[in-house]
């Protein structure tokens, strides 16, 4: 794994933990279906991405 493939993989676990914890936010509150539904989507993306780099 190069220098740049083990960056983009920290900078997207961050973002990662970061939705995690706006989507447990969310789900407290839980006042709009819609954003429960786009922070799990952009969740999906995240993990997508991140599986598709080179381990």
């Amino acid at each position: 794994m190069d220098k740049k493939d083990k960056k983009r993989r920290q900078v997207l676990h961050e973002r990662l933990q970061k939705l995690q914890r706006l989507l447990a936010d969310a789900r407290k509150q839980n006042d709009s279906p819609e954003e429960l539904q786009s922070l799990e989507k952009q969740m999906q993306d995240i993990r997508q991405e991140f599986d598709g780099l080179t381990p």
